[in-house]
């Protein structure tokens, strides 16, 4: 395990001094990130955990949150859709926990 300064933690391989295939990451701000690394950053399928009690699964590319994901939220209520730098991005479907609504955002 190798830990920063700031707190953060990271349990995992490196491959030419960079985080690289499927680790666990922890920071210090209670949040935690389980899923595939390439060049140091979050790539490919993973799961992120809010310490608020959120949790994202999907697809990462270049460490944020790009192409299919879905929004698992504290309350209930759920979110699956299309991302693109860390944004909802296209189409989704947000499924409150009393109600359904089809949904596209550009960019929120």
């Amino acid at each position: 395990m190798k830990k920063k300064a700031y707190g953060d933690k990271f349990e995992g391989q490196f491959k030419d001094d960079k985080k690289y295939g499927l680790e666990t990451e922890f920071y210090a701000s209670g949040d935690k990130y389980e899923g595939q690394f390439k060049d140091s950053l979050k790539s490919g399928l993973g799961n992120y955990f809010y310490a608020n009690g959120n949790k994202y699964e999907g697809q990462f590319k270049d460490g944020l949150r790009n192409g299919l994901g879905t929004v698992f939220y504290e309350n209930g209520d759920k979110y699956e859709g299309q991302f693109k730098d860390d944004l909802k991005n296209g189409q989704g479907t947000f499924k409150y926990v009393k109600r359904v609504e089809l949904a596209s955002h550009i960019n929120s």
